[in-house]
């Protein structure tokens, strides 16, 4: 039996030495390769997301920024950050069902027929390194950005809060020298508000907010204006000039950065909470 497996294998090179010289150096994959791997696997993802976590929909915020018109280097980017986070609420599910499964693993159960269910290995079918579950942004200033969480931020009734010592915030003032870049995020929002709030809102006395375009690549930062309320019921009556930066495809991942100077007392960003 040995004789004869080891006389196929000896076939099997003849062949392919008569046949030519093999290069075992695989061909370079392209773009529109991997893009297409990777829209598999996140279909599959879903699948397994469907079947072991009940879930009927997931929302990709991506849609509203890419298409197919799009750059497919773009498109790969969105559909690798969309794989990651699909494997990351698997990763959850499974985990918060396995804590369930041993909370009532003295109760009776209820035998069913299980449904078959795709599994993790039809996802990875090339060597790719496995994504981690904490992942830092590649662009140093979505990593440094400050984080503004404030809740007076959400105000936008003009309210009159004064919350820094019994005074209002002057954001214009306090980051003109370092000019840090920042987010909304917790209490303070998802973005800066883009539609206008009247003064004394935002824990300021003008109260700036943007309806400027949003950047639609990640990474580059796009300069915009922001305008500022005042008395005179004009939702533009002061402008200031701030730069934008997306970190991702989230619709609502960007980071902001005061530009101008000597806007004056008291400016407040005004933050806005979407409804998810």
């Amino acid at each position: 039996m040995k004789g004869s497996v080891l006389s196929v294998l000896v076939l099997i090179c003849v062949s392919s030495s008569i046949e030519g010289h093999v290069d075992p150096t695989p061909p370079p994959i392209t773009v529109a390769t991997e893009l297409a791997l990777y829209k598999n696997r996140v279909r599959i993802l879903y699948d397994l997301l469907k079947h072991d976590c009940n879930y009927l929909e997931l929302q990709r915020d991506r849609r509203d920024i890419v298409t197919s018109e799009d750059p497919e280097e773009i498109q790969l980017e969105v559909e690798m950050m969309l794989y990651n986070e699909l494997v990351d609420k698997l990763g959850e599910c499974r985990s918060a069902n396995t804590g369930l499964a041993q909370e009532s693993g003295n109760q009776p159960s209820i035998a069913t027929k299980p449904s078959p269910s795709p599994t993790l290995q039809q996802v990875t079918t090339r060597q790719t390194p496995a994504p981690q579950t904490v992942r830092k942004s590649p662009f140093d200033e979505c990593n440094s950005a400050i984080d503004l969480t404030e809740s007076w931020r959400l105000d936008d009734s003009g309210s009159r809060i004064k919350p820094i010592a019994g005074d209002f915030n002057c954001d214009t003032h306090d980051m003109e020298q370092d000019r840090p870049w920042f987010r909304f995020t917790g209490d303070a929002g998802d973005m800066m508000q883009d539609k206008c709030v009247p003064e004394f809102s935002c824990g300021g006395a003008v109260a700036l907010w943007t309806d400027a375009t949003m950047p639609r690549r990640l990474g580059v930062a796009t300069n915009v204006t922001a305008y500022g309320s005042w008395y005179t019921r004009s939702c533009r009556q002061y402008s200031v000039q701030i730069s934008v930066m997306r970190c991702s495809y989230h619709s609502h991942d960007l980071i902001y950065r005061y530009l101008s100077r000597s806007a004056g007392c008291p400016f407040s960003f005004c933050g806005k909470k979407l409804h998810h």
